[in-house]
């Protein structure tokens, strides 16, 4: 079961009420993990980070499509798991899939794909070989701060982060 609340309390904490504009930020979430995933984003979002979760697909949009163009366009994608979603087949399999292919066109050393375990659960094949975080660790969301900055420094060469403007689809 996980701790949503200590979750909460790390995120709060790792971003000190630094206003993060431009940074676009998906999220992969089974359903069961939603309540996390949902004050997550309302916090990343009260600090200026645009979220995207697949309840964003307009009525009609091909749904894959709309998937792969949100998980490539993104800065980051967060990959919750928990005991409950690993164990799933289905969609949400299809998404981290989806993912890794997005994250797969990143340069040599680059960070777009990160794994939250949400409790500790086995860390499926497919995303062992991205360092996960487990969110319930006081230190790891800062330490998923941290792993943006350094990543939107590498990318933008940036002093700071989010220094760069740039226009966003995701408005």
């Amino acid at each position: 079961m996980t701790n949503s609340g200590l979750i909460l309390r790390n995120a709060t904490s790792a971003l000190h009420g630094k206003k993060v504009v431009n940074l676009r930020v998906a999220f992969v979430v089974a359903e069961f993990d939603r309540d996390v995933s949902d004050q997550l984003i309302w916090l990343f979002r009260e600090n200026g980070i645009k979220c995207w979760t697949e309840r964003d697909i307009l009525p009609g949009s091909n749904h894959f499509g709309a998937i792969r163009r949100a998980y490539k366009e993104a800065d980051f994608i967060l990959v919750f798991l928990s005991k409950a979603s690993v164990a799933r087949s289905g969609e949400y399999q299809k998404y981290i899939n989806l993912a890794i292919d997005a994250s797969d066109e990143m340069p040599e050393g680059g960070i777009k794909l990160i794994p939250i375990c949400l409790e500790q659960c086995e860390v499926p094949f497919s995303l062992q070989k991205f360092y996960s975080v487990a969110a319930t660790q006081p230190d790891a969301l800062l330490r998923l701060v941290l792993a943006w900055a350094k990543e939107w420094q590498r990318r933008h060469g940036a002093d700071d982060w989010p220094d760069v403007v740039y226009q966003s689809v995701w408005e």
